[in-house]
């Protein structure tokens, strides 16, 4: 059996110069920021050859091998994008970190193997891709066409951007989630008509926590809106009510014992209702006694007072 062709490259050059935006990076972040850069480097080369995923491994793994804070990394990878040592549309879209120098070298390096695979959409305009390498794309089998749509839900939660897997464990409804990711990358426009900025992100961050906790997921009110609606809406700019009340904060024994306190007056026209909700006819009332009638209606008094309670709390 022959032995599989290696993907990654064993080595790769360092030009004696570094180009004008290596050099702004560097005297940015300086003696940590080449050791972070070099780490990348040769994860990339040496795995996929032309990209890596840009997540929490990968920051641990530079971190191990360069004994640094891993929020050092994250800094030093934002400043390396900000500064365009890798492509931020392709970071933005796929989560990946790749340029087009490192594309140029890896796939020059690696003519003379047999079998490349490769992604022709992480590939970026002006780099050649041997005729021989394979492109995942259009390589699929009938079985896989079959499952494109689970193979591209597969995609959206691989390359989701770190900052939306926080957002999306954060809100805890798991609802639409490439919709959700388009409108986080701000590959889809809001219902304003603006994409999603990092302004919008941290202030989601900041009013997220009280409004998860004002609301219930279940569908119960006050009811949580689906994250697609949330984010689409723009609707961490409304106003959370704080201290709302949640179904399970409402004892239903003390509610029942309040009601009962009431004046017959009172509690007449609520008994009244619940018996037309709950479909007790005045000749189904008459049969029972005055105790079995209000034992009877009771879990719909209790619906109908716990709406009563939330609208004067609110």
């Amino acid at each position: 059996m022959a032995r599989p062709t290696k993907q990654g490259i064993d080595y790769f050059p360092i030009d004696v110069n570094f180009d004008n935006k290596t050099e702004m990076y560097l005297i940015e972040k300086e003696a940590i920021g080449l050791s972070v850069l070099i780490s990348i480097w040769q994860i990339i080369y040496s795995d996929n050859g032309y990209y890596v995923i840009d997540d929490n491994d990968l920051h641990l793994l530079v971190k191990k091998r360069i004994n640094v804070n891993i929020n050092d990394v994250n800094e030093c990878i934002n400043v390396a994008i900000k500064r365009e040592l890798f492509d931020s549309k392709l970071h933005k879209k796929f989560n990946i970190l790749t340029s087009k120098a490192i594309q140029k070298r890896y796939f020059d390096a690696a003519k003379r193997k047999k079998l490349i695979m490769y992604n022709s959409k992480f590939i970026l305009n002006g780099v050649n891709v041997s005729e021989n390498f394979v492109n995942e794309c259009n390589n699929a089998t009938n079985v896989e066409v079959e499952v494109e749509v689970e193979v591209e839900e597969e995609v959206y939660r691989k390359f989701a951007p770190p900052d939306f897997v926080k957002f999306w464990n954060m809100y805890n409804l798991k609802k639409a989630k490439p919709d959700c990711i388009d409108y986080w990358r701000g590959t889809k426009l809001l219902k304003n008509k603006k994409k999603m900025t990092e302004e919008m992100r941290e202030k989601i961050f900041i009013k997220l926590p009280p409004y998860v906790e004002a609301t219930n997921k279940d569908g119960t009110f006050p009811s949580r809106k689906d994250p697609k609606t949330y984010l689409y809406n723009s609707s961490w700019e409304d106003e959370v009510i704080q201290g709302a009340a949640k179904e399970e904060d409402i004892n239903a024994d003390h509610i029942w014992n309040e009601f009962k306190s009431k004046d017959k007056d009172e509690r007449d026209p609520l008994i009244n209702n619940a018996f037309k909700l709950a479909g007790i006819t005045r000749g189904d009332v008459r049969n029972m006694t005055h105790d079995t009638a209000i034992k009877f209606a009771r879990p719909k008094v209790e619906k109908i007072y716990r709406r009563l309670v939330k609208e004067e709390r609110s």
